[in-house]
């Protein structure tokens, strides 16, 4: 069970993936693109409370971005159905353990609807598999890729992966190289090759991962450096497991630690989503869920002032809606925004030309 700490705290290197994400310049009579990572982007999804319907149609003046407190001037706006929707970069993280979620993800059908899902994203948007063993080993199934023959093919190969397991391969066979590792080669080339891209890590696993309160909190700050949303969709552990966490729960509080909880502590952080299912034939339709969610987020961008400089501090940010825009909406609905929690100054930040 300890390498779900240790999965924890080498998932969110992938928040580098999109480490200085840039904005597109919004004049259409430009041929070239104009790329500044001096802009701050903050991807808003406004729900109902009760319902869980995304509210769209929302313009840009319906928004307030609090940066310390202090109110930012939007210079980036988009939503569902603009053409200058940023694309996805999504990288499916998938948890291979046969007493977690890799069980589930032995069955056939549970792949194919999975991949049935991936079919419906964008043509634009990219998809990357990565699998884990215990976070001491790493699979890159499939690079970022918009072929979805290509994702097709990656999928297909868990369930036997999952059967081999990490134990089962030979020494000579095995990666030195851990997870960790792995995702900050992928994020290099994906910082360089798609600045304009939306980053998201789907991880699908369990919900019982052991990490101390401090790590899980520096986890969450390295994602909201890269910009990054973390989305979990978890199945149950063995009950072996479940009463084991029960019986440790004391020694973790007073450890300042957690068994449970994560995922959604690094959504909640991100403002992503952690979704929960009983049956693994409901993973594909929370994928499509949180895919369809993505796609009603607004983004919202503001450019920094050429004195801010990289400190290495993260900057806390709040994301509102206006009272006009509440209620335009409707005054007596409640409405609630997920967002991520906060960024940090990127540092030694440049203008460059995309052509």
């Amino acid at each position: 069970m300890m390498r779900k700490s240790l999965l924890c705290g080498w998932v969110l290197t992938a928040s580098l993936l999109c480490a200085a994400v840039p904005a597109t310049a919004q004049d259409d009579s430009e041929e070239t693109v104009r790329i500044s990572t001096r802009v701050v982007f903050v991807d808003a999804l406004v729900q109902d409370k009760q319902t869980g319907e995304p509210v769209r149609n929302l313009a840009a003046e319906d928004f307030e971005v609090l940066d310390e407190g202090k109110p930012r001037t939007l210079t980036y706006f988009s939503r569902e159905g603009d053409a200058r929707r940023r694309p996805l970069a999504l990288l499916l993280l998938l948890d291979l353990e046969d007493f977690g979620a890799g069980k589930h993800l032995q069955q056939p059908d549970v792949i194919q609807s999975l991949n049935a899902t991936l079919t419906k994203l964008r043509t634009e948007d990219e998809v990357a598999i990565i699998g884990d063993y215990f976070g001491l080993e790493y699979e890159t199934l499939s690079d970022f890729t918009r072929d979805r023959t290509q994702t097709a093919a990656a999928l297909a190969k868990v369930p036997d992966l999952v059967a081999r397991g990490y134990g089962k391969k030979h020494e000579s066979e095995k990666n030195n190289k851990n997870l960790h590792a792995a995702l900050e080669e992928v994020s290099r080339t994906a910082a360089l090759a798609r600045p304009n891209s939306q980053v998201v890590i789907v991880h699908i696993t369990d919900p019982l991962i052991i990490i101390l309160n401090k790590e899980r909190s520096r986890i969450a700050s390295n994602l909201n450096r890269g910009g990054a949303t973390y989305h979990a969709i978890t199945s149950e552990t063995e009950k072996i497991f479940r009463v084991m966490s029960s019986i440790f729960k004391p020694v973790m509080v007073l450890a300042r630690g957690s068994f449970t909880g994560t995922p959604g502590y690094l959504a909640r952080r991100t403002g992503g989503h952690a979704l929960r299912v009983s049956d693994p034939r409901d993973y594909a339709p929370a994928l499509e869920n949180i895919i369809n969610k993505l796609a009603a987020r607004y983004s919202l961008g503001f450019t920094l002032n050429e004195n801010e400089k990289g400190d290495g501090q993260m900057r806390r940010l709040d994301v509102r809606l206006r009272r006009s825009a509440r209620a335009l909406v409707g005054g007596d609905r409640k409405l609630t925004i997920s967002a991520r929690d906060g960024y940090f100054v990127p540092e030694n930040a440049d203008n460059r030309t995309n052509k």
